[in-house]
């Protein structure tokens, strides 16, 4: 019964303390602070890091996904070891410039919910994401994509760098 109890309360985080002298289970919190945790305060500006997070996270999951759609285009005609090799290089390569700064902004949104991040952190954010507004621009109206693609990368690309230039603003702001 007390190792059940022990077990329990490791999954709780929490650690029993029983007094003989009462009948009920006294919880002491591990942290040792004399109480419960307290939980950061909603503000906007946490809830837009919040969605930037999000944003980057989905951005980095369907320019993979788009990626790995285009590779199994390369798939079905190609059947070779090599050309699919090339075309592995190819798609995931290209990918790589869209997913890997929607990862590394993705990061940067984690840090400044945390209250982590540092100006350095805002300045790659906004050195990433111009590119991406650029090539969102091309993408909208000088590809034969759909439009589709070229209105939400130029909606992630917007909304980051607008998020990049306020967080570094309010960070340098006395």
């Amino acid at each position: 019964m007390a190792a059940v109890k022990a077990l329990f309360s490791i999954l709780a985080l929490t650690v029993p303390m029983v007094d003989p002298n009462f009948d009920k289970d006294i919880l002491t919190p591990l942290g040792g602070h004399g109480g419960a945790p307290t939980r950061a305060k909603r503000s906007l500006l946490r809830d837009i890091d919040g969605a930037i997070y999000g944003l980057s996270i989905l951005a980095a999951i369907l320019s993979f996904g788009l990626s790995a759609y285009f590779f199994y285009g390369f798939w079905e005609t190609d059947k070779g070891v090599l050309t699919l090799l090339n075309s592995a290089a190819l798609c995931f390569g290209v990918g790589s410039m869209a997913f890997g700064p929607a990862i590394v902004i993705a990061i940067s949104a984690r840090r400044a919910l945390r209250g982590t991040a540092r100006a350095g952190s805002y300045i790659a954010v906004l050195m990433m994401a111009l590119p991406w507004l650029a090539l969102s621009l091309l993408l909208c109206f000088g590809s034969a994509m759909p439009l589709l693609y070229g209105v939400f990368a130029l909606f992630i690309s917007i909304s980051w760098t607008i998020w990049a230039f306020f967080r570094l603003r309010r960070l340098r702001a006395p």
